[in-house]
């Protein structure tokens, strides 16, 4: 059996987090995780958006049962203002690397939903299926 939360934004999207272009400091940046002086034609140096409507997560049956919200069905839907699951979007640099040879072939940045935070955060929340993150984050 699976259980899940869905997250959804009440009348907008659920996370974004814009595009950009960067510079070399992020380069310099890429190349110490890279461990190696990567050619700066193999870094694309464009950190795309991020859009969704809905984040799915698995969880696991502790933080159901803590919730009290799965007794008679797997999932859960949890509403929250436009754009209210922005400041859960983290970054990461990905580096593909050659089957062959494990030589770097690439590197950029990606932008994924933090998932263990959003249930962290709304867990502290107390377990609201009406959650305003908005007026959260202005409080802290």
């Amino acid at each position: 059996m699976k259980l899940e939360l869905e997250f959804e934004s009440i009348g907008g999207k659920t996370a974004w987090s814009p595009s950009y272009l960067f510079g070399l400091k992020t380069v310099k940046e890429i190349r110490a995780i890279a461990g190696c002086e990567l050619p700066i034609s193999r870094i694309d140096n464009y950190a795309g958006q991020l859009f969704t409507d809905i984040i799915k997560i698995d969880i696991g049956e502790e933080i159901a049962e803590r919730s009290g919200h799965f007794e008679y069905w797997p999932v859960v839907r949890v509403f929250f203002p436009p754009f209210g699951l922005d400041r859960f979007i983290d970054e990461t640099i990905y580096l593909k690397r050659s089957p062959n040879t494990d030589e770097i072939i690439s590197a950029r940045i990606e932008k994924i939903v933090n998932t263990p935070h959003i249930l962290s955060e709304w867990e502290k929340a107390g377990f609201p299926l009406r959650w305003n993150t908005i007026k959260e984050e202005a409080n802290k």
